[in-house]
């Protein structure tokens, strides 16, 4: 067998084989490895990084970690799906002995068999971490994709991924135990000192609060007491009723008893008026009896009178009939000679007014028409004209008020001007900001709410400072609003923000004090602060200081000596600087301090351009020019304008004259049509009344020719008829005359006695009315004290008390009793009495000091507070002793272990990287947190230089490399990494190193079998050192190596080393 499938060498999680098919550029191919060191050579783009990216896959590996980003890439061309079989020795009395991992994968998914048995990939990682196969570890897996990605790991991700391939791995466990433990005690311990202050603080304010509930405490009870007796007034009101009760009931017995007796004396005259007025009633219905016959009667008579009445008015109707029937024929024949007379009349008229010549009518019309048509033609001529010379009338305004605009613009210190564009590229900010601010200045009444952009309403008093102020303030706050409180704030950005975003700054702070006193700032060479060549609002003045801190940053507008720069940047005795910002010349000075390590300072500058907004006061040159050009052009459209106007003027006036004459035309041909239709129309009418005459003669005249004589013998005999009704009518009410006298008489007899009997009566009440004023004054006296007690017994005081008394407490109830009886006992028990006492019960409270009633509850809260931090807090001392003890124990199995681990790692760096280099050492840097504990790599290439830690930037790329593959190898023996894999990492070498890595590289991977190592190089130098137990792996492939056959050159069989 060949020596390197001894497979009694491969130690656990050593790969044997790795095979592969349709895999990128190959079809087919199978790597034999060799459990030492494994060495993959071939040119550029032969596909030896292929091997690298099958291991990574094979085993579950995330593709990210060669630089891919999908699996479709890693398909050959041409096929639709990959395979990947990788062998590896199994652990250690494990079965079978050999885990072979297949992946079979499209661009899609992929599928997995491990010995032949359907798998998954969270299955193979599983395998992988029980082989300590790290992937995603650098010290382990550093393809050529992420070589560059070593240099730039943190010193804190170096010792974790150090710690990660030392061992076991228990390592790692107890750092990010410890990190974890770390971070937990951190918390507990800020809970703790927060707790612990606020504690102290609640305490103090207990005090107060315990005070002020006192004196809130006395006012309460004052006011229960006013309120008791407040409450008590429905008693003493309902006392006082009683009383007066009492006394009104004795009166109205008193009253009662005199009016009953005057009763029995007035009793017998009484009862003779009652007897009169029963007689007196009984003639009222004997008369009303009379009274209702004799209207019927009357009535009757009255009807009687009427029917006579009307029998005589037809007798002389019938009368005047008869004799104008005789007369009628000679009446119609008299009317008719009138209507002829008359219509002789309307003849004689007619033929005085002559016909109309409708031809004449019918020109005199066209006449009009034609006028009224030019009439309108006229007009919209002029209302054309008007419509063109309107706008032009309106333009010629408008540019007058440019113009007169544009001059004030020259005259005016105005700043706002400096927002606008003139030539500038488009800035949205800027403009928005102008947007802002003229909508602002449209709405006068927030004007005492804000201040305009520090570029508007500051100055910078000299200009040679203008870059400076320029460079450090933002141009966010430089085009910011200033507002002075929250509610402007509210009430500007609500109308701003509604259309423009529009920068706002709010700064209510005080600026910080200065870092050094003004005086002593020339001892720095400095000629003053920022904030000492700015003028402006207080307000807009204090928010640049809060914001842009220009108080706290010296200018030097000349440059500055290195003596005197250093001094700057140089900590004193207390480790610090200064200035963290400072302006020298046309430089901005930044510095900064380290987070890590020594903490050391360092500073970048920038460079300071020419301003841009701070160089001139009002309009600038250039604004200036162009409002000039402006007036220019506006003074040209507007002369244009006039003159067009004029023009337009002069043509209007020319319509205007033909107007009117067309006008004059219109009346006049009106007044002639007018004229003729009325004597048109006065022609018809007199035909239409002649003809209506001639009508009414014809009828005349057949009446007058009509026979009258029996219609007038028939209304004779009808006359007879009606004076025998008159006659037998007129008996009849005779009759009813005489009966309606009788009933008169018996009437007024009635009448008599009725009055008789009322003139008794009269007489007996006057006899009573003698003694009604004193019955009156019983009366009165009796209805006034009764009414006085109903009101009492009826008052609704006791339903108050009573409803009242229902809302009470039963300890209101209880307290109110008491106070009732002592006041009672007393015979103090009144409303007059209580509200006295009232009265002076407050004016005692309003002498008392009134305190916050919240006091209580706030004083019950913080005592809640209190209590629970009591609780609390021996809970946190104990939390946190625990994590200290967990801490300390855990620390004190790691951190020996770990320093010692560096140190070897150190050693065995510094042996063998001193063959390429002055001098390297690998270095734990110790931390107050577990979580910035380092592992830093300090190299150094020239014995005139110091160490320094390996980075991307101190470092040239094949010092890096150098540094990286020394330290892996140094590695070797600490850790229990099955594998390595190291894709060409020699790049960037010179060769006299890259001979020397590569030897150690061979020494270390073949003299000590702890790991398997694969590298891959694409070229390979003459004079290398080689070792019996490496395998060299020569890839060569292309388009035109011939399809393998049985002439076929098995490069494999002459890989063996001798």
């Amino acid at each position: 067998m060949h020596k390197r499938q001894k497979t009694e060498k491969f130690r656990p999680g050593f790969i044997v084989s790795v095979r592969v098919t349709n895999f990128t550029t190959y079809s087919n191919a199978e790597f034999q490895l060799s459990p030492t060191l494994n060495m993959i050579i071939g040119p550029n783009g032969t596909g030896k990084s292929t091997l690298v990216a099958a291991i990574c896959l094979g085993l579950g590996g995330k593709i990210e970690l060669i630089r891919r980003k999908t699996l479709k890439s890693m398909i050959k061309t041409g096929c639709s799906e990959s395979t990947i079989e990788i062998t590896l020795k199994n652990a250690e009395d494990a079965n079978p002995e050999y885990l072979v991992i297949e992946r079979t994968f499209t661009a899609t998914e992929s599928n997995w068999l491990v010995n032949n048995r359907v798998s998954d990939e969270r299955t193979v990682r599983n395998v992988c971490r029980k082989l300590n196969i790290q992937l995603d570890n650098l010290c382990h897996f550093l393809p050529q994709e992420r070589v560059a990605e070593f240099a730039t790991l943190t010193p804190e991700k170096l010792l974790l991924q150090t710690e990660r391939t030392l061992g076991t791995g228990h390592l790692i466990s107890l750092h990010e135990d410890l990190i974890r433990l770390d971070s937990e005690r951190e918390t507990v311990k800020s809970e703790l000192e927060n707790n612990s202050s606020k504690l102290e603080r609640l305490n103090v304010e207990r005090q107060d609060l315990e005070a002020e509930a006192q004196k809130f405490e006395d006012y309460q009870k004052k006011s229960r007491e006013i309120e008791l007796h407040k409450m008590l007034l429905p008693y003493a009101q309902l006392q006082d009723l009683k009383e007066r009760q009492k006394e009104l009931k004795r009166q109205r017995d008193e009253a009662k008893k005199k009016l009953q007796n005057f009763n029995l004396t007035t009793q017998p005259l009484e009862k003779q008026i009652r007897q009169t007025d029963e007689q007196r009633r009984d003639i009222h219905e004997q008369l009303d009896k009379l009274k209702h016959r004799h209207s019927s009667l009357t009535t009757q008579y009255k009807q009687q009178t009427a029917q006579v009445r009307e029998a005589t008015d037809k007798i002389t109707e019938l009368k005047a009939s008869v004799e104008s029937l005789a007369n009628k024929s000679e009446r119609r024949k008299q009317e008719a000679e009138k209507l002829k007379q008359e219509r002789q009349e309307l003849e004689v008229k007619l033929r005085s007014v002559p016909e109309v010549d409708e031809e004449a009518l019918k020109d005199a019309k066209k006449n009009r028409d034609d006028a009224f048509r030019e009439l309108n033609e006229q007009k919209s001529k002029t209302q054309q004209l008007e419509d063109t010379m309107e706008p032009k009338v309106s333009r010629i305004r408008n540019l007058q008020a440019d113009l007169k605009r544009y001059e004030a613009k020259l005259t005016s210190t105005d700043k706002l001007s400096v927002l606008e564009a003139r030539g500038r590229p488009y800035n949205e900010l800027r403009e928005n900001a102008l947007k802002g601010h003229l909508l602002l200045r449209e709405n006068p009444q927030f004007q005492s709410r804000y201040f305009e952009a520090p570029i508007v309403s500051c100055e910078v008093t000299e200009k040679a400072y203008a870059p400076f102020i320029e460079k450090v303030i933002d141009n966010n706050t430089l085009l910011a609003i200033t507002v002075p409180d929250q509610e402007s704030y509210d009430e500007v950005s609500r109308l701003v923000f509604s259309k423009y975003n529009v920068p706002m700054r709010l700064a209510l702070d005080e600026p910080g004090r200065l870092p050094v006193p003004r005086e002593r700032l020339h001892e720095y060479g400095f000629d003053g602060y920022l904030s000492d060549y700015i003028n402006g609002p207080p307000v807009v003045l204090n928010m640049l200081k809060v914001i842009s801190k220009l108080h706290m940053i010296p200018v030097r507008k000349n440059p500055m000596s290195d003596e005197q720069f250093q001094k700057l940047i140089t900590p004193n005795a207390t480790g610090q600087i200064p200035f963290m910002k400072f302006v020298v010349a046309d430089d901005f000075v930044s510095v900064s301090r380290s987070r890590y390590g020594s903490r050391q300072f360092f500073y970048s500058t920038e460079k300071v351009r020419n301003a841009s907004f701070f160089v001139t006061g009002g309009l600038s040159r250039e604004a200036r020019l162009d409002i000039k050009e402006k007036i220019a052009s506006v003074s040209q459209e507007y002369q244009q304008c006039r003159d067009e106007v004029k023009q337009l003027r002069q043509t209007a006036d020319k319509n205007r004259l033909i107007y009117e004459s067309v006008s004059k035309k219109l009346s006049a041909a009106r007044v002639k049509v007018e004229e003729l239709q009325s004597v048109r129309s006065n022609r018809a009418k007199l035909v239409a009344y002649i003809s209506a005459k001639a009508d009414r003669i014809k009828k005349m005249e057949h009446d007058a020719q009509k026979d009258y004589t029996e219609k007038v013998r028939q209304t004779e005999q009808r006359i007879n008829d009606m004076f025998h009704t008159r006659a037998t009518k007129s008996a009849e009410a005779a009759q009813t005359l005489s009966q309606l006298t009788m009933l008169s008489i018996d009437m007024d007899c009635k009448n008599f006695k009725i009055l008789q009997e009322k003139n008794r009566i009269t007489t007996l009440k006057k006899l009573i009315h003698s003694l009604d004023d004193y019955k009156k004054t019983l009366v009165e006296e009796y209805e006034e004290l009764k009414r006085k007690y109903d009101e009492i017994k009826k008052s609704d005081a006791a339903r108050k008390v009573r409803q009242q008394s229902e809302n009470y407490t039963e300890n209101d109830r209880t307290v109110l009793s008491s106070l009732a009886e002592s006041y009672l006992s007393e015979n103090n028990l009144s409303e007059a009495f209580i509200q006295d006492r009232i009265h002076f019960l407050e004016d005692e409270r309003s002498v008392m000091a009134t305190a916050d009633q919240s006091a209580i509850a706030t004083l019950g809260q913080r005592l809640q507070e209190i209590k629970q931090l009591e609780q609390r807090i021996p809970h946190l001392e104990e939390e946190k002793h625990k994590l200290d003890k967990q801490i300390d124990d855990k620390r004190a199995k790691w951190e020996p272990e770990l320093s010692s681990i560096v140190l070897k790692i150190s050693s065995a760096f510094q042996s063998k990287f001193t063959a390429v280099a002055s001098d390297g050492q690998v270095e734990l840097v110790k931390a107050e947190r577990f979580k910035d504990y380092k592992l830093q790599i300090l190299v150094k290439f020239r014995e005139n230089t110091d160490l320094k830690v390996l980075d991307n930037h101190s470092q040239s790329g094949g010092e890096r490399v150098v540094s990286t593959i020394f330290f892996i190898m140094s590695l070797q023996g600490l850790t229990e990494a099955p594998f390595r894999v190291v894709d060409e990492i020699n790049q960037g070498m010179d060769p006299k190193n890259e001979k020397m890595a590569h030897k150690y590289l061979v020494q270390t991977a073949c003299e000590n079998d702890a790991s398997q190592y694969f590298l891959v190089t694409p070229k390979l130098l003459t004079g290398l050192y080689y070792h019996p137990e490496m395998a060299v792996h020569c890839i060569y492939t292309g388009p035109f190596i011939e399809s393998s056959d049985k002439s076929f050159l098995d490069f494999r069989q002459h890989t063996e080393v001798k």
